[in-house]
């Protein structure tokens, strides 16, 4: 590429990359991530973008000579938002920001408790929650979640709660309902 990163992409995130390199054990910087009126410190990892631009930039390097520079950065555009996110972000700091940016685009997490190999998709469907649960392990799964539970798979409505089997799937309408 002859463009400078992020190659054609630059009015859309408004930044550019000005600085690239890997991360490795002996050069691991601390950053700051400013995300609903709190800091999270965290540390970068695998690599490391300087961006410079004119988007917000909600995350920044908190030493060395990368101080101050931006690593995470946030753009509006008309309805819709872009996020850039240069540098791989621990598990935590990652959930953080997608909560963050799930937030500021209205989207809400869905009402099922589960374990985090169990995949929940929800879509609404004439004013009802239809939901589809994925258990991707080898034992039974405990869910629970508000309301009722009306499986189309097997036919039962559950309240509160219910099993799925190993490698088992789920299906149904969830409404607020006992």
């Amino acid at each position: 590429y002859t463009d400078t990163l992020p190659a054609r992409l630059t009015d859309l995130f408004g930044v550019t990359v000005e600085e690239v390199e890997p991360v490795f054990p002996q050069n691991i910087t601390c950053l700051e991530l400013a995300l609903e009126g709190q800091t999270i410190c965290v540390q970068d990892a695998y690599w490391s973008e300087l961006l410079d631009g004119k988007a917000e930039m909600i995350g920044r390097y908190a030493e060395d000579y990368k101080k101050d520079k931006g690593v995470v950065s946030y753009q509006k555009n008309g309805a819709g938002a872009a996020y850039y996110v240069g540098t791989g972000l621990e598990k935590g700091a990652l959930q953080a920001l997608l909560r963050s940016v799930c937030k500021n685009c209205g989207i809400v997490p869905h009402p099922f408790v589960c374990d985090e190999n169990v995949e929940v998709v929800c879509r609404k469907l004439d004013g009802n929650m239809v939901c589809f649960l994925f258990n991707f392990t080898g034992r039974m799964q405990q869910v629970t979640f508000p309301g009722r539970f009306k499986n189309i798979i097997d036919g039962v409505c559950y309240g509160g709660s219910m099993e799925i089997d190993k490698n088992g799937f789920a299906a149904g309408v969830l409404s607020p309902e006992l």
